[in-house]
């Protein structure tokens, strides 16, 4: 955790109750207590996933960040410890122009370590590698710039294909693919673009080189000029990598937006929390990556009330687009989640965009592709201070009632947040937890943990300035919230803190 934060965090201690409402039992903030329970060894491939509890080393892959002064999308990467063991290793930065620099790393439990890879590699872009023993480490990444800021999960793996279903190449847009191989071995990668024209491979990106430990970045408006959207498919002929894409604003607006890749499509994507304010854009970008066409349902989850679901049909090797703002079946200035499922059983990609002005009193751009996942269990980071609106969305997939915690890493304790012990979340019916500011300024992670699956995504947004940030969660096994009907009843009486 840096100083910043770290001073942050001994204010907030200083006043859990009175300011934030944070868990207190008997006068005493207590340590978590966790459940272990195995982790689906099907998640780590589809979304970036911690280790289990107890697991020896986890891996980490960070990219899509510039490094120079003033970069245009300078990165911090966070690392967040929610076992109850330290962990330590290291980071090791590496710059586009193949230069090389590592740092060791400790993180105690339940706590965050933000690091400033820039201040160790200087490079137009830079990516990072962290080996971690110990612990239950999760790693996110922001950037910030002249054109606002930007939130991403970094990866925990590797794939041989990623999978890009929005980006834009527009006047006035600037789109950057980062290829990075953190094996001992070369990867060669081919890769191709899907707009409103159709397909394209540029031969000069046929079996492009990727050296071992390296980082390759392309900007895909030399090969696709002008598209407002540009849907991307990287595949390696040999070895395996990690594939994010970074667009700079859109449709003359300033904007960022830092995305990893999907390493697959598959047949469902969520997003918990999705808005039609006035002075926005929203737009679902559905990518068929498959040689058969695609039958798409797009269900929305109302707080109140229900709309007709939207069909998209996506051909094959295409993209779609649904604008989900101005749709007179969706009421204005309302959340709500979204459920893609293709009903012909093929896999798709979707990947959801924000173009925010006036007059809404924000400003910005961001791309987030959906979860294609689910779990008990969630992380999210806190990105862009000062005193930031920060939102968490959580959607049920279960379709049963659950309970839901929401606990902040600080200083070796995960601590409760919100004026809530335990959320309620309804079936069929998002939740939607606004984090105090005191708290989003402070830069901490939140773990979201709830009785049955769901899934989490992050919103933050700066009122008044420039800059949106959408990101999923990390899945954190090992942390289901497990309680008894008699716990609730009591709880619920007494306002105890968990």
């Amino acid at each position: 955790m840096s100083s910043d934060a770290r001073r942050a965090a001994g204010a907030i201690l200083g006043v859990l109750v009175v300011t934030i409402g944070f868990g207190v039992l008997g006068g005493q903030v207590r340590r978590p207590s966790a459940s272990v329970v195995p982790v689906d060894s099907r998640l780590a491939p589809r979304m970036p996933a911690a280790p289990p509890l107890g697991a020896q080393s986890t891996s980490w892959y960070c990219a899509g960040g510039t490094g120079t002064a003033n970069g245009v999308a300078n990165q911090t990467v966070s690392v967040v410890n929610t076992g109850p063991r330290p962990a330590k290793g290291y980071m090791e930065v590496v710059s586009s122009a193949g230069q090389e620099k590592s740092v060791p790393v400790k993180v105690g439990s339940y706590s965050q370590m933000d690091l400033t890879p820039d201040g160790l590699e200087q490079g137009p872009f830079i990516a990072e590698r962290l080996l971690i023993h110990g612990g239950q480490v999760s790693v996110l990444q922001s950037a910030s710039g002249s054109s606002g800021q930007a939130s991403a999960p970094c990866s925990s793996a590797t794939s041989s294909s990623w999978y890009f279903a929005a980006g834009s190449t527009a006047s006035g847009a600037q789109l950057y693919l980062s290829l990075f191989n953190p094996a001992a071995t070369d990867a060669i990668v081919e890769v191709q673009f899907l707009t409103s024209s159709g397909p394209s491979s540029p031969a000069n990106l046929q079996g492009v080189v990727v050296p071992a430990g390296g980082l390759v970045v392309k900007d895909v408006g030399r090969y696709v000029l002008g598209q407002s959207l540009v849907a991307t498919e990287v595949h390696t002929a040999a070895g395996r990598l990690v594939a994010d894409e970074l667009q700079v604003g859109d449709a003359g607006k300033p904007g960022l937006a830092l995305t990893l890749g999907a390493p697959a499509p598959v047949t469902t994507w969520r997003f918990p929390r999705t808005g039609v304010p006035a002075g926005t854009t929203v737009q679902l970008q559905v990518l068929n990556p498959t040689s058969v066409a695609a039958r798409v349902d797009a269900a929305v989850e109302l707080e109140s009330g229900q709309a007709a679901p939207f069909v998209i049909e996506v051909p094959a090797d295409s993209v779609e687009v649904l604008v989900v703002s101005g749709q007179v079946r969706l009421p204005v200035a309302t959340e709500f989640a979204v459920t893609v499922r293709s009903m012909n059983g093929v896999p798709v990609v979707a990947e959801r965009t924000v173009l925010a002005g006036p007059p809404l009193n924000v400003t910005g751009y961001e791309a987030t592709l959906g979860a294609s996942a689910d779990s008990t269990a969630w992380l999210v980071g806190s990105f862009a201070p000062p005193a930031p609106l920060e939102v968490i969305g959580i959607q049920d997939v279960t379709r049963k009632a659950l309970h839901v915690a929401i606990r902040a890493i600080a200083g070796g304790y995960m601590m409760q947040v919100g004026s809530e012990q335990l959320y309620k979340l309804d079936p069929g019916i998002p939740l939607y937890v606004t984090v105090p500011a005191s708290l989003a300024s402070a830069g901490m992670s939140l773990l979201v943990s709830a009785s049955g699956k769901i899934v989490v995504e992050q919103d933050q947004a700066q009122p008044g300035g420039l800059g949106i940030t959408s990101a999923m969660g990390v899945v954190v096994p090992g942390h289901t919230l497990k309680l008894h009907a008699r716990a609730v009843r009591k709880q619920a009486r007494s306002g105890l803190r968990i």
